[in-house]
């Protein structure tokens, strides 16, 4: 059996090796967003208003609104700088109200909540 092991592996797993190999990228590959760019783009025009110099977060859950937190921070009058956090959330699902992205105008009607916080500098730049 010993004597079998060997031609076994050559003649069958070496050629299922070697074409993988030679078949499959072995880098990462960049996501084509093509098909979602209508849905991207409205998600970034409701939910993306403020800078986000220090930050930004967009959650995109499956069911519910998405929302996005940004930090950010505006420079006074005195040349100091405020620091904030902007919460912007969809009442409801941007990915649903818009047919999955094929209609982004179903959703433009859709109510945006925002809460904006002034925070320490050390907190921003946490």
């Amino acid at each position: 059996m010993r004597k079998l092991a060997f031609p076994l592996a050559i003649t069958y797993v070496l050629p299922l090796q070697v074409g993988r190999t030679s078949l499959e990228p072995d880098h990462l590959l960049p996501a084509d967003r093509s098909p979602d760019r209508s849905y991207f783009d409205l998600v970034d025009r409701k939910l993306s208003m403020t800078p986000f110099d220090c930050g930004r977060i967009v959650v995109r859950p499956p069911f519910t609104g998405e929302s996005s937190i940004s930090i950010y921070s505006e420079a006074k009058q005195n040349d100091s700088l405020r620091y904030h956090i902007t919460m912007r959330a969809a009442e409801e699902s941007l990915w649903q109200a818009s047919l999955g992205g094929v209609d982004p105008t179903k959703a433009e009607d859709i109510k945006i909540r925002q809460v904006d916080v002034v925070i320490t500098a050390d907190l921003a730049n946490y």
